[in-house]
Parts: C-alpha cells; sequence; structure tokens
C-alpha cells in the first residue's frame, strides 16, 4: 500500500510544483511516466486475473497451441512469447508498457502543457491506473482506441474503424467503440441537443428499474465463455454512489459546451463520448457487464476535467480583483480534490480489485 501512497504524493508534489512554476514540467512528466510505468511493469501476482486467467490460459496455450479464451491478436502475441521461451510475466510487462506509454502519450497530445499533471492526477485518482494492472486485454485494447482517437480528431473515419477492429482483436468489447463513432457524428456542433437531453432523461429514469432479469433473457445471444458476465450480474450497495461524479461532471460539461467547442475542437469528441458512458452507467448501473463496456469511455474523464479547468481558468477566473481570482481557483483546487477522493475511495478502497497489498516481481526472489 506504502508504494501507492508514494505515487499520489509525488504526483500532488508535482502538480504543485508545476502551477508554480511549469519551466520544469517535461521533466516532472517524464519521472511520473517513469514511476507509473515500473509500478505496473514490476508487479506480480496482482488482481483477481493474474494467475485465474492470463498465467493459467497462457499454460494451456503453451502446451495445447490454442485456448478459446484469448482473443485472436492476443493469443497470437502470447505465442510469439512462446516461441522466443518467455513467461507470461514477460508478456504483461509488454503490455504494461504499452498501455501506460499510450495514456502518457494521449495526455500529452491533448491536454494543455499547464494542465499534465493534472491529467495524470486524475488517470490515478480515477482508479483507471488500478485497473491496468488486472484487466490487460480490455485496457490493451483501450490502449489502441487512445491512438484511434487521433483520427477521430481528423474525421478520417475508416482509419478509425480499422484500428477499432484490431483493439477488438484483443478485446472483442472493443466494438462498442462504434456507437462512438456514430454519436459524435450525429451529435457534434451542437446538433440534434433534444435528441441527447431525451436519452439522458430516460438513462435517469431507468435507475429505478431492475433492468437484470431482462438482460439474462438475452445471454443465448452470446458465446457459451461470455456467459459468466450474465450470471455474476448484481447491483450492489455502493452502486448508486457511482452515478453522483459522472452526472455532475456531465452537468458542467453540457454547461460549457457551446463556448467551449469555439475553442477546442475535440470537445464534441470527449463530450459524445463520456455522454455514452454516463448513459451505460445510470440505465445499468452496477451491472458487471455494461460497466466493462462504459471502460471504453470513461477514460475521457482524464482529459476533459483539464479542459474543463483550462476553460474556467481563462475565462470565469479572469476576474480584476486579485483575492477573488485567487479564491475561486483555491475553490476550485478543492473541489477537485474531494472528487479524486471521493473516486479513489470508491473505486480504490471500496473494491481495491486485488492490487493491496503490492508485490513486486522481486518477491519471486524473496528480494521485497
Amino acid at each position: 500500500m506504502l508504494i501507492y501512497v508514494l505515487i499520489i504524493l509525488l504526483t500532488m508534489i508535482y502538480f504543485y510544483l508545476s502551477n508554480k512554476n511549469d519551466k520544469n514540467i517535461n521533466k516532472y512528466f517524464l519521472i511520473l511516466f517513469f514511476v507509473y510505468l515500473m509500478v505496473v511493469f514490476l508487479r506480480h501476482g496482482i488482481g483477481p486475473d493474474y494467475f485465474n486467467t492470463y498465467h493459467y490460459h497462457y499454460s494451456i496455450l503453451k502446451l495445447t497451441g490454442n485456448d478459446v479464451h484469448f482473443e485472436i491478436l492476443y493469443k497470437l502475441v502470447c505465442k510469439i512469447f512462446i516461441f522466443l521461451k518467455l513467461s507470461n510475466i514477460n508478456v504483461l510487462q509488454f503490455f504494461s508498457l504499452l498501455t501506460v506509454t499510450m495514456f502518457f502519450v494521449f495526455i500529452r497530445k491533448n491536454v494543455n502543457k499547464k494542465y499534465w499533471i493534472l491529467a495524470i492526477f486524475i488517470f490515478y485518482a480515477s482508479t483507471i491506473y488500478f485497473d491496468t494492472f488486472n484487466l490487460v486485454r480490455q485496457y490493451t485494447s483501450i490502449a489502441i482506441m487512445l491512438y484511434a482517437f487521433e483520427f477521430l480528431k481528423k474525421e478520417e473515419y475508416l482509419k478509425y474503424i480499422i484500428f477499432l477492429i484490431i483493439a477488438a482483436g484483443f478485446h472483442y468489447s472493443a466494438f462498442v467503440c462504434i456507437f462512438h463513432l456514430l454519436f459524435y457524428i450525429f451529435f457534434k456542433n451542437n446538433k440534434h441537443t433534444k435528441i441527447l437531453k431525451i436519452i439522458y432523461f430516460i438513462s435517469l429514469v431507468l435507475i429505478f428499474i431492475d433492468c437484470t432479469n431482462l438482460i439474462k433473457n438475452f445471454s443465448f445471444l452470446f458465446p457459451k465463455k461470455y456467459l459468466t458476465y450474465f450470471q455474476k450480474l448484481f447491483k450492489n450497495k455502493y452502486s448508486i454512489t457511482e452515478l453522483i461524479i459522472p452526472n455532475i461532471m456531465f452537468y458542467f460539461m453540457s454547461k460549457e459546451r457551446k463556448n467551449i467547442v469555439k475553442t477546442n475542437k475535440i470537445f464534441d469528441i470527449l463530450y459524445t463520448g463520456y455522454f455514452i458512458n454516463v448513459i451505460i452507467l445510470n440505465a445499468f448501473y452496477g451491472v458487471v457487464l455494461f460497466g466493462r463496456l462504459s471502460l471504453y469511455f470513461q477514460y475521457f474523464i482524464i482529459i476533459i476535467v483539464p479542459t474543463l479547468v483550462e476553460y474556467y481558468d481563462n475565462n470565469v477566473f479572469k476576474l480584476k480583483n486579485k483575492i477573488i481570482k485567487n479564491f475561486d481557483k483555491k475553490f476550485l483546487f478543492i473541489m477537485l480534490l474531494l472528487f479524486s477522493i471521493y473516486l479513489y475511495y470508491r473505486g480504490f478502497i471500496l473494491d481495491a480489485n486485488g492490487i493491496i497489498p503490492y508485490r513486486s516481481i522481486f518477491s519471486l526472489f524473496n528480494m521485497w
């Protein structure tokens, strides 16, 4: 647990220093990248899937040459590592390198330099970082979609679809991203906002309707290996609390959308993507299957928070009274901190998902 505390303290220190003076922000960014990468790169046996899924099925693949549990491209990479006589540990290290690198590149390309450390802070506090420890195949797929995001920005839709298909080769759930493409094309430039509002309010109503049994009726449409997702459908006592932050964030995004898109061309992409996340969470809150699908849109919060802060910093806080300006900035920082603590508590403390205690590969040699 200590290693996780040290990471967040280091991030917050660099966040504070970069706000005082951003001359060294490139150095802070690279140090944090190295620290975040090494923690996940050197992990061992963390998360329920580490041994139960990846180690076990890698062994089967090694012995038999085939395993139906893995998607085609993930299986191909595993076979390359088997041919090179490398272990499953090396496979997971490879995908950790890919995933964390793509998230940091995603931040660097889409966030104003001044707010890089804030974006990294949200990456950690939202527990997305910790999800990469366990959901290896899905986050490899998400890492590829982070790259595909660049084609969505340029409206090169065919290239986006090609990379979507590649992402699905690592986790079939990536096909849900086709809805983001369709929503962006249909709703960009503030088009059809009434339809957006209707869909949103329907999702709010669905919060109070238990759709679990209805969803189970369609489980026959899916291959047997996916039935476990339907058998484990549940609504736990904490599920409703997960809706607070996404809906508050969506409110602020909707409130400022018209103004932000004037200067930030990618905001509509973020808006439509996060809209899908909110709709899924509202309509199917606590349902494991849809919770996993929402991960393809949840990560936009890493860019959304710095984007909103930049907007408020440049527009709302440009006041003549310096005392008021400083107070507003401190108030915003406190609100962000409270939001992040809540997200951290909800995802990290309540769920933990097997990441506590931290164990590294050095534990194999009794060195850690």
